[in-house]
């Protein structure tokens, strides 16, 4: 059973995922706000597999639809392989 402590860190970290997406896009234009959320996407999604990375996929799709494909693909270390 999931203690309500440990529900809430995890609903804080699915607002903080969807949030970075969020500024990633609206501030794409900053120098390097994009890369570095980019960036902590793919070396977080899959590593250790979590509940988190289903939101990360979104957003990094949300991205991907709004600013280009080219402006995530290749860039960052991580990711799912």
């Amino acid at each position: 059973m999931l203690t309500p402590r440990y529900s809430q860190n995890c609903r804080v970290a699915e607002c903080i995922v969807l949030l970075l997406g969020q500024v990633a896009i609206v501030i794409r234009d900053q120098y390097r706000v994009m890369e570095m959320v980019v960036r902590a996407f793919q070396q977080r999604l899959f590593h250790p597999p979590s509940n988190l990375d289903g939101y990360i996929v979104i957003e990094l799709g949300m991205i991907a639809a709004k600013t280009g494909v080219s402006r995530i693909k290749g860039e960052g270390g991580g990711g799912a392989g």
